[in-house]
Order: structure tokens, then sequence, then C-alpha cells
């Protein structure tokens, strides 16, 4: 019965470290791919490393 509680404690205690970390990364992959569209649309110009 102690090691089912306990699982239960430590599972929730990680689901409470890893929880907050989903919405900032949900986030950053949408910028990321909303960038990528905008740059292969071409309204959009990323920067020609080859010109100086």
């Amino acid at each position: 019965m102690f090691a089912t509680i306990h699982a239960v404690a430590i599972g929730t205690d990680v689901a409470g470290l890893i929880r907050p970390v989903f919405g900032p990364a949900i986030a950053f992959l949408g910028y990321v791919l909303l960038l990528r569209l905008l740059v292969a649309s071409g309204r959009l110009s990323t920067p020609d490393p080859t010109r100086q």
C-alpha cells in the first residue's frame, strides 16, 4: 500500500515540474513554425550570409 501511495505522490510531483514547461514550449514551436511559413511564402526575407 505504501509503495502505491509513494508512486502516486512522485508521479504528481514530476507532473507538477513538467507541466509548466508545456505552455512556453508550445508557444515557441508555434513561433518558429510561423516564421518558417513566412520565410517560405516570401513574405519575410532572411539575410543573405554570402553578401557582405
